[in-house]
Order: structure tokens, then C-alpha cells, then sequence
């Protein structure tokens, strides 16, 4: 219930208009958590944090709804319509034990480079090798190929009905970022997401400005400051 009320939180909060209130950010759903906004900036007082920049080195809770509005998965389930719908993947399809995956076109990284199957394969392939991954589990047993630049090929030990479900909130970042900056490249968390990182403090607050190029709606808030209670 918390991953479905923290992805839902997101959705709401892009739609959001400059001019949002604080009455109207306050409902159940939010329970521990407090907002203040203006017209260019929102500072969110919550009960999480970021232990670390390692975007796989969680396994849950309302640390997902942090790194949403930074990095972004193939599929996400939509509650409302109790489905999933696409985000980076436009549509896919069930063959046996292979999953096909159609990517969106026209999508970069906060870096600029584009968004291909190679980071999703590179994305998956990190998951279940970094030894600080806690994520690798759901996907041990599946092999992911590029055939081209716009689909990936998934193919499962055995059929799997529940792979839509393992890939919710595993999200894709950057090879060509990764190739650049090796093992600093955490520091940077560069995803495809809405917002773009600015800085982190461990065990304080977590920046966020404005992806102006974002392929999706654009938010309409221009700062995000995420400031941990605990």
C-alpha cells in the first residue's frame, strides 16, 4: 500500500500547478509528511531519505518515491486503471518464455545522451552483478538482449507472469554516464526523469531542479528540496 500511495503522490505532484497549496498536499496518503511551497520551489519534510546515491541499493518502501522523480522504469503500475502502462517502454509483448519490449523514441538522459536498449541492458545487467544491489533477486534468472536500439529482448528460465510486476520501479540510467564516470558515477544520478539532481547530503536534504527537457509532461514547479526527519 505505501509503493501504490508514493507512485501515486508522483503523479499527482507533476500535475500540480506553481501555485499549489499546502492544505491541498496534506491528505492520508501523506501521513508523516509535510510540504511548504512557493511559485518556483517545494520543500517536502518526510520520513525518509536517500542512504546513498547506489540507485539499486534499496529495496523498497518510500525510498521509491524518491528516486521516481529522478529515474524512470520500463513499466509502472496504474492503480486507477489496475494495469501497467508504459513509461520508458511503449509497448510490449508475451512470447513463451521471451518478453519483448518496444522503447519510446526521442527520450535523452539529464547527461543528453540518448536513451536506448543498450541502458536498459546495461541497467538490468548492473542490478544483478553490483554486489550492493538489493534488487538482482527478481531478476537472477533472466537474460536481456538488444537486437536493435529500440527493443529488448528479455527471456526467463521458465514462463513468468509476473515479470511486468519485478520490472515496476527498476529503473534505467545511463551506460554512456556510467562509461564516463566508472565508479564515481553514482555521484551524479543521472536518470530520464522530470527532475535532475543537484546535490545530496547523507542524512539531510536531497536537490532537484526542473528536466526542461523532459519527455513527458512537464512539472511546472521549478525546485524540489526534499528535506529528511529522520
Amino acid at each position: 500500500m505505501r509503493r501504490r500511495r508514493l507512485i501515486i503522490n508522483r503523479r499527482q505532484f507533476l500535475r500540480q500547478g506553481a501555485a499549489i497549496g499546502l492544505g491541498s498536499l496534506i491528505t492520508p496518503g501523506l501521513l508523516g509528511e509535510s510540504w511548504a511551497a512557493s511559485k518556483d520551489r517545494v520543500v517536502i519534510f518526510q520520513g525518509v531519505g536517500l542512504d546513498s546515491l547506489h540507485p539499486y541499493a534499496y529495496s523498497g518502501g518510500g525510498i521509491v518515491g524518491i528516486w521516481l522523480h529522478m529515474i524512470e522504469p520500463l513499466v509502472q503500475m496504474d492503480f486507477g486503471r489496475n494495469e501497467y502502462v508504459g513509461v520508458l517502454a511503449e509497448s510490449w509483448e508475451f512470447q513463451g518464455r521471451k518478453w519483448i519490449f518496444h522503447l519510446r523514441k526521442g527520450i535523452r538522459f539529464h547527461n543528453g545522451s540518448p536513451f536506448t536498449s543498450k541502458d536498459v541492458v546495461f541497467s538490468l545487467n548492473r542490478m544483478k552483478s553490483d554486489k550492493r544491489s538489493l534488487q538482482g533477486a527478481d531478476i537472477v534468472d533472466m537474460d536481456v538482449e538488444a537486437p536493435d536500439y529500440f527493443t529488448v529482448v528479455m527471456t526467463t528460465k521458465n514462463p513468468s507472469a509476473i515479470l511486468l510486476d519485478r520490472l515496476d520501479t527498476r529503473y534505467m540510467i545511463s551506460r554512456a554516464a556510467a562509461d564516463k564516470f566508472g565508479d564515481q558515477v553514482d555521484n551524479y544520478a543521472i536518470g530520464t526523469g522530470p527532475y535532475k539532481f543537484v546535490s545530496w547530503q547523507r542524512g539531510g536534504d536531497l536537490a532537484l531542479t526542473r528536466n526542461d527537457d523532459y519527455w513527458g509532461a512537464k512539472p511546472e514547479i521549478k525546485e524540489v528540496i526534499l528535506l529528511s526527519l529522520v
